[in-house]
């Protein structure tokens, strides 16, 4: 029967089993103006470890009134590359884009309407395992049409320290500037 090692090896050797949250909201500069920015990760190359930031999962949502009678777009995308205000023509297709969000609706009544949604992205594997990015900045954008408003997107990201190899740090980077 094996025994369970009590050396941290479960997350990598950290031994930080416990997830951590990491909140940030983003704005456009003006209405249906495009607009991209970088957050810089709570976990950071820059300590002279290999750590990773593990993400699990990825929650987005957006508190924006819609306009009424009208047909509009909002897109948001956090990924591992900058785009700057260029939206990713792959998207999802972009090994470097980690959520590409959309919404896209048709009101044809009249009334104001004002939609609050959010989404779940997991990225665990079912068995505690997530994705790693080791980048000193995360990028985000927002595009939107006809929206008439400027758009707020809100994201919370749940995450874990990973300690990680050098040979695995260089195949996260490698892979993050890809396109």
């Amino acid at each position: 029967m094996n025994k369970r090692r009590r050396d941290g090896s479960l997350t990598g050797g950290t031994g930080d089993v416990n997830p951590q949250w990491m909140s940030f909201s983003v704005k456009q500069t003006g209405a249906d103006t495009d607009t991209g920015g970088a957050i810089q990760p709570p976990v950071s190359l820059s300590t002279g470890e290999n750590l990773a930031m593990e993400i699990l999962r990825v929650y987005v949502a957006t508190h924006t009134p819609i306009p009424a009678g009208a047909t509009w777009l909002t897109n948001f995308w956090l990924s591992t590359k900058n785009f700057g205000t260029t939206f990713p023509a792959l998207g999802i297709g972009d090994a470097t884009v980690i959520v590409d969000w959309l919404q896209d609706y048709s009101f044809t009544t009249s009334g104001a309407s004002y939609l609050q949604r959010e989404r779940e992205y997991p990225f665990d594997d079912g068995a505690g395992h997530g994705v790693l990015v080791g980048n000193q900045n995360l990028y985000w954008g927002i595009h939107s049409v006809a929206t008439g408003n400027t758009v707020q997107m809100d994201v919370k990201i749940l995450y874990r320290a990973k300690r990680i190899s050098d040979s695995e740090l260089l195949g996260i980077v490698l892979q993050s500037n890809q396109n």
